[in-house]
């Protein structure tokens, strides 16, 4: 029989993973932790008060993401095996559990965010992997560090350039579209007039 020591009894995940663990035959509820419960039977208001006068197997975790750490802790420095459904850590976090859990000797499982949605959404990228090929040699699309930033200019088939000369100091020669005010520039190392080249802002597409 594995003993479970809940921390986050009276959070709103508590009813579900309560039930199922009444419902296991090889589980069994120790012990609670909640600071507003606290007292109330076998409830306490630390992980450590409540591993030290129930000791367990297991330690669930359902709380915030400061009291996960301190309850993750106190949990490992005690010998426990924990399951932490807490979101909120930070990779910090996680590589100091590691290494404390390695030290000793005990097993941690993380499953923050878990829910059906997201279970669901990981379902559906995967059924979208299958359908999207990857390049001629194996190499994924994905688009490009500029393509990323920005996105590519609008471009009308209908303008025309209309040369003059350019203010000083300005960035270079003014462009318009027919029948529209919008400004084009082009870069400096084009001439004005080229068919080509040329897009609406203030740089090259």
């Amino acid at each position: 029989m594995i003993s479970i020591c809940f921390a986050g009894v009276t959070g709103w995940t508590a009813p579900p993973i309560l039930a199922a663990i009444d419902a296991a035959d090889d589980l069994t509820l120790t012990s609670g932790v909640s600071r507003s419960a606290a007292g109330q039977g076998t409830v306490y208001a630390t992980a450590a008060e409540a591993l030290a006068a129930a000791p367990a197997d297991v330690l669930i975790d359902f709380t915030s993401a400061a009291a996960a750490q301190v309850n993750v802790r106190a949990a490992i420095e005690a010998g426990v095996h924990v399951v932490i459904g807490t979101s909120g850590l930070t990779a910090d976090d996680f590589a100091e559990i590691d290494g404390l859990a390695r030290d000793r000797g005990v097993g941690v499982i993380a499953a923050g965010n878990f829910s059906v949605m997201a279970a669901v959404l990981r379902r559906a990228a995967t059924m979208a992997a299958d359908h999207i090929g990857a390049g001629p040699r194996g190499i994924w699309p994905r688009p490009s560090a500029r393509s990323a930033s920005r996105p590519a200019p609008f471009r009308s088939p209908t303008w025309r350039a209309r040369s003059r000369r350019a203010a000083p100091g300005s960035a270079g020669p003014g462009f318009t579209r027919c029948g529209c005010p919008a400004s084009w520039s082009a870069p400096r190392s084009s001439s004005p007039g080229r068919g080509s080249g040329w897009s609406c802002g203030t740089t090259r597409a």
